[in-house]
């Protein structure tokens, strides 16, 4: 048996057993990337700024101007940017432009960089409307869009009726609460995030809201088999189960290549069989288990790995 497969199997099946499993699971994470179910794909950005004036004191040095700079000039040029400054009041600075050049860019940064904090309160529910005007507005409505909302204190005023709006167009509310002092102030900003399909960032100094926005931003349409699904898709069934097959599948293909490198159908039937059992079951612990932490996630992938291996062997 040594005479006859080693050789031959290590010079001709191993590449080719390794192209197979390349090949399915590049075409698997294909397939997850897309967007199913009417869902759109979000291309379309609007930046809500808190310029109340208790912003004096939590970001004396308007770093969240600069943060929020920093990260249009990261934006890719199919990006379209507006933004939104709100206190007791709340306006439209900066309606949808593209963002094709850099000298467009440079345009919005100069309408940001005119921004001085004012004396007034806060109110959310302006904010969110004045934010909900500018997108249905807005040209060319199949662009899906996204809410980044940055804020340092609590508002009295009902949401009720602006989070339904965003709900009911799924469109997502990420908050970032700036030193908040007030309890209520980050529940309220955490119960837009979670009921909008968003996620809420605490940041306790100004200077990590570059880092925040970013992150955000990187997680756009960033869906991957092997990471936490977030926005309105977090708790989406049909991409669940997709997750769940696709694992499957690949642990299938895992199993098949076995019996590939053996040269013996009856263990490809064996091995794949194991291999499918396992990558269903690898895939259940992936999507209950992942959860955007650098070391549970790499937990969660470590312990999917062994069951399938388990299975298998």
């Amino acid at each position: 048996w040594r005479q006859r497969y080693t050789d031959l199997s290590w010079k001709l099946l191993v590449p080719a057993t390794l192209i197979l499993l390349f090949a399915v699971g590049g075409l698997l994470q294909l397939l997850y990337g897309l967007q199913f179910g009417g869902v759109k794909q979000v291309k379309d950005i609007v930046l809500v700024v808190d310029n109340s004036g208790s912003m004096l004191e939590t970001d004396p040095d308007n770093e969240r101007y600069a943060a929020a700079k920093q990260l249009i000039n990261n934006m890719d040029s199919d990006n379209r940017v507006a933004v939104v400054a709100f206190s007791n009041t709340a306006e439209l600075i900066q309606p949808f432009v593209s963002l094709d050049t850099q000298d467009e860019k440079n345009s919005v940064n100069a309408v940001i960089d005119s921004l001085k904090p004012t004396d007034g309160g806060t109110d959310f529910s302006l904010a969110l409307t004045e934010a909900m005007k500018t997108i249905e507005g807005k040209e060319n409505a199949k662009r899906g869009t996204l809410v980044i909302l940055l804020s340092d204190g609590f508002s009295e005023s009902n949401i009720d009726q602006q989070l339904a709006a965003y709900q009911e167009q799924q469109i997502a509310v990420n908050t970032v609460g700036l030193s908040v002092v007030d309890a209520r102030g980050s529940a309220l900003l955490q119960q837009i995030a979670e009921s909008t399909g968003g996620s809420y960032y605490d940041v306790s100094e100004a200077s990590g809201l570059a880092l925040v926005f970013q992150n955000i931003y990187d997680k756009i349409d960033n869906r991957t088999l092997l990471t936490e699904r977030t926005d309105t898709m977090a708790d989406n069934t049909f991409y669940t189960l997709l997750r769940i097959l696709s694992l499957g599948i690949i642990g299938a293909a895992v199993g098949i290549s076995l019996g590939l490198l053996f040269d013996n159908r009856f263990l490809a039937v064996s091995f794949g069989s194991g291999g499918l059992a396992g990558g269903l079951l690898a895939g259940f612990i992936l999507d209950n288990g992942l959860s955007g932490q650098a070391f549970t996630d790499g937990f969660w992938r470590f312990i999917a790995v062994l069951v399938l291996a388990a299975i298998i062997g």
